[in-house]
């Protein structure tokens, strides 16, 4: 083929239009790899910070001091924010949750940026299915702030502190529920 050749011309065009068209999925393919790869990119050490965190994050140090049987893991805030979540289960009957929004900065380095949110579960009873799963239902729950939180600390963990009046009983099949959810313990 000859550059100057008119009768190939309309060959050449065709084939740089179709190696043009071929590229256009690549070009997108590659910015959908750099929008949500640098989401995954950027949030590569949360899960590590879930367990090193609670160093960096002295209310976290406090909750596992308290319940040293507690989990951590890293969950998002509706704005995506990072939320350092620690749970505990006690008394045969409660579930205590709190968030700590942080900022990450590698898998051991991070700082709290707001303040603490709290939840405790009663549970009413646990079922245990045929099948094995688990079902739970509650009795009440009951939100508090990190000076709550602070006062149930300050009472030895007496959450009547803050009005709560802890109920003794045990609910049946409690922890066949707390090994449904977590198994590696």
């Amino acid at each position: 083929m000859q550059i100057g050749n008119r009768r190939d011309l309309p060959l050449v065009v065709v084939t740089v239009l179709l190696g043009c068209l071929a590229l256009i999925p690549l070009g997108w393919f590659s910015l959908i790899v750099l929008v949500y790869g640098q989401g995954a990119f950027h949030n590569r050490h949360h899960q590590a910070f879930a367990v090193h965190g609670v160093k960096c994050v002295p209310l976290a140090g406090q909750f596992e001091k308290s319940f040293p049987d507690c989990w951590h893991s890293i969950s998002y805030g509706p704005d995506q924010t990072p939320l350092l979540v620690s749970e505990a289960y006690f008394g045969d009957r409660y579930q205590l949750r709190m968030e700590i929004p942080v900022r990450i900065d590698s898998a051991t380095e991070g700082a709290p940026v707001g303040p603490a949110r709290l939840l405790l579960l009663e549970f009413k009873d646990v079922t245990v299915l045929a099948d094995g799963r688990v079902s739970a239902s509650f009795s009440g729950q009951t939100e508090f702030d990190q000076l709550a939180w602070e006062k149930v600390l300050d009472a030895g963990g007496d959450f009547t502190s803050i009005g709560y009046p802890v109920n003794p009983l045990p609910v049946a099949n409690f922890a066949a529920y707390v090994r449904a959810l977590h198994p590696e313990k």
